[in-house]
């Protein structure tokens, strides 16, 4: 991903998701990143994590796993991205922690069936396209929606079916994303209802709100050290409040398999 070449002079950056506020109160609070770490945390509350096992799918440069691992009590933390130069950056800046380089909708090609105690997906299954199997296309999708995007049904129930396999029986899968309307259908039409049970859904889309603007406020202070990824920041900031407080939702799914 070329789009990101300029983060290669920055190895502090290692959270790329739009955070969640109020911050935790079980992290330093002079962290420049406590509301994308807060986020990961949100994700867990209330989740027994002592000595479990955990895969992390779609960790990005793996601040995610970091915060897991200074923070929580696993016995063993996995993390996986389809992205070969985070999943490089990772393994060379992140201790005790097994990263693969793994796409999200073939997680069975890298993992063992009832392997992880519990799963987390952070932002990033809007990104998840795929071909159809047999059992999708015996489904009837939606003609009349210009912005169904089919494939990304498709991504979906190729990731959910690969989540449910490597999870292990009663474990948790906590997931989190943003979503448009369409992408709340294409959500309604995937096989996420059928593969999880117990599903229990929030919607932190005012936290996540709340979070941008404290960047933008963090932002005007020097405590960036790179011009780029600073206005890089500000324009994701700028452009997710916008978007979050003209409809689109934030959403967060605990279940179990």
């Amino acid at each position: 991903m070329d789009n990101y070449k300029f983060l290669e002079d920055s190895p502090w950056f290692i959270f790329m998701n739009h955070g969640y506020s109020p911050a935790s109160k079980l992290l330093d609070e002079n962290n420049i990143f406590i509301n994308s770490a807060s986020l990961y945390l949100n994700l867990l509350e209330d989740i027994d994590t002592e000595g479990k096992t955990i895969l992390d799918i779609g960790c990005g440069r793996g601040g995610g796993v970091k915060t897991y691992s200074e923070v929580l009590e696993f016995n063993k933390i996995h993390a996986c991205d389809y992205n070969e130069k985070f999943i490089d950056f990772c393994k060379h800046t992140h201790n005790d922690i097994e990263f693969k380089v793994c796409s999200a909708t073939e997680l069975t090609s890298a993992y063992n069936q009832n392997t992880f105690d519990i799963i987390t997906n952070v932002e990033s299954s809007h990104c998840y396209f795929d071909f159809p199997t047999d059992e999708d296309l015996n489904i009837v999708y939606p003609t009349d929606n210009a912005g169904f995007l089919i494939r990304h049904v498709f991504g979906l129930n190729k990731f959910f079916n690969g989540v449910s396999s490597i999870l292990k029986s009663g474990g948790v899968f906590c997931y989190t994303d943003a979503f448009s309307k369409d992408q709340l259908i294409e959500l309604k039409y995937s096989n996420f209802n059928t593969k999880f049970k117990n599903i229990v859904d929030s919607d932190i889309t005012k936290n996540v709100i709340l979070a941008c603007e404290e960047i933008l406020d963090t932002l005007s202070t020097d405590t960036i050290p790179n011009s780029m990824v600073k206005k890089y920041m500000e324009h994701v900031a700028k452009q997710k409040i916008i978007e979050y407080k003209s409809g689109q939702k934030y959403l967060k799914f605990i279940c179990t398999k």
